[in-house]
Order: C-alpha cells, then structure tokens, then sequence
C-alpha cells in the first residue's frame, strides 16, 4: 500500500493499525518541529505524548 502520513495505533499486536493524527493535527499548536521523542502514558490507555523539536509537546488520544 501507499505511504500514509501520521501517527499509528494498534491494539491486537500490530495485526491492524488504525491512524490516529493526521495533517495539522500532526504538529504542535503553530509548530512544524519534527517529533523528538514519543511515549506511552502508562496511566491511561490510548494515550501519548509527542515532544517536539525544540518547540513543544502534544498528546494525543485517551
């Protein structure tokens, strides 16, 4: 398949995937710094934090 832009989840042991953040929601608020470093919440399931670049840090899901 074609290479698709985004940040990915998966629950059943990377059998399927399912895009989460795509486009803008990409990015930190007014930022386009590449991501830096990702990691799990371990307290709340689906959630992670992106931090960016120099700039800033997102989460995303949960």
């Amino acid at each position: 398949g074609a290479w698709e832009f985004g940040y990915w989840f998966s629950t059943d042991d990377c059998a399927t995937w399912r895009r989460i953040a795509t486009g803008t929601d990409f990015f930190a608020e007014g930022s386009i710094d590449n991501a830096g470093t990702i990691a799990g919440d371990l307290n709340i399931q689906g959630r992670f934090y992106v931090g960016f670049q120099g700039s800033a840090f997102k989460y995303f899901g949960g």
